[in-house]
């Protein structure tokens, strides 16, 4: 236990030390994010949303509201579907839309007599780039730290390690404790700016943020196993950075899932950060915390452990002695 908790005190401090790549982490994914999220804003290329409307009022002013957003630019981007204010209501929740407008009765009048009017519009986080970008940081994070093994095997740690069994998995599990740690740290970061930005329920901080650790924790130990796989640590570099821009395109950091044409969404899903977007994405929009299923997490469970075992054969079977 000792020796657990030291292989975890030492790869946090040696981590944290590296501020440049902290900044990284951080730095691009919040740096794409507005890229991504200015451009959809000015309306110049992104994915289709779609915009619920419940035109209670059914005069001409609250016609003439919801045709303008099928004009010209703006037809492009939003599909306009009107529903009733049950459907609606249904549609949003579960996220299938990306906002439900709600015109009420008595809006032309109020209109034409200058009096106060509130049209309600309920937005679904599940189609705004807040996943997508929380699971690109953890990306970025984990493809670094698993370069941390080259860095031990060139020091001599792992031949030490692999003839006792017993600090082996120690020195294991330190890094899957530490890496949860620094995984934790940077989603917090991203979901509180996320939360904060888009208003989004605050009972949902923690599951969100236990589930996205976790997963970078599974993705830190398969990237450490892929690149023990590598014959020296600037080849096992360049193969995961390479593999990560697939992985990011494909699991909707660049543009929300629920955003996207649903068989280019359903391959997405299959991606491992996908899947954990997926399930993401379905906490944010549900009506209570706690959302995700016991199947999804057990999924998760055994993506991490599996990892951290192959990263242990690995180690163990000649990449410490090599």
């Amino acid at each position: 236990m000792n020796f657990l908790f030291a292989s975890v005190r030492k790869d946090l401090s040696r981590w944290m030390q590296d501020r440049a790549a902290m900044l990284l982490w951080f730095g691009i994914p919040f740096l794409i994010g507005g890229l991504i999220t200015s451009m959809m804003d000015s309306g110049s290329g992104s994915p289709t949303g779609t915009l619920l409307i419940a035109d209670e009022d059914g005069s001409f002013i609250s016609g003439a509201i919801v045709g303008a957003f099928s004009q010209e630019q703006l037809g492009d981007l939003i599909i306009v579907e009107q529903v009733s204010v049950e459907e609606g209501s249904l549609r949003i929740n579960e996220g299938e839309a990306s906002g439900f407008l709600t015109i009420p009765e008595g809006f032309q009048d109020a209109f034409l007599n200058e009096t106060p009017v509130t049209l309600t519009l309920k937005t679904n986080p599940a189609q705004t780039i807040l996943p997508g970008i929380i699971l690109m940081a953890v990306l970025f994070a984990s493809n670094s730290l698993a370069t941390d093994n080259w860095a031990e095997r060139d020091k001599g740690t792992l031949r030490r390690l692999v003839s006792a069994p017993a600090a082996l998995t120690g020195f294991i599990t330190g890094k899957a404790v530490a890496a949860l740690a620094i995984m934790g740290g940077v989603t917090s970061v991203v979901l509180l700016a996320g939360f904060v930005y888009h208003g989004v329920a605050w009972a949902k901080f923690i599951p969100s943020l236990l589930w996205v650790s976790l997963g970078g924790v599974g993705m830190f130990a398969w990237f450490a196993a892929i690149q023990m796989l590598l014959p020296n640590n600037r080849a096992a570099n360049l193969v995961t950075t390479i593999l990560l821009f697939p992985l990011l395109m494909a699991g909707g950091s660049f543009f929300p899932l629920a955003a996207l044409p649903e068989w280019i969404a359903d391959i997405g899903r299959l991606a491992p950060n996908g899947f954990i977007v997926d399930r993401l994405s379905n906490e944010l929009v549900s009506p209570t915390a706690w959302s995700i299923d016991a199947r999804s997490w057990l999924i998760l469970f055994a993506i991490t452990a599996s990892g951290l075992l192959a990263s242990a054969v690995r180690v163990r079977t000649g990449f410490a002695r090599r």
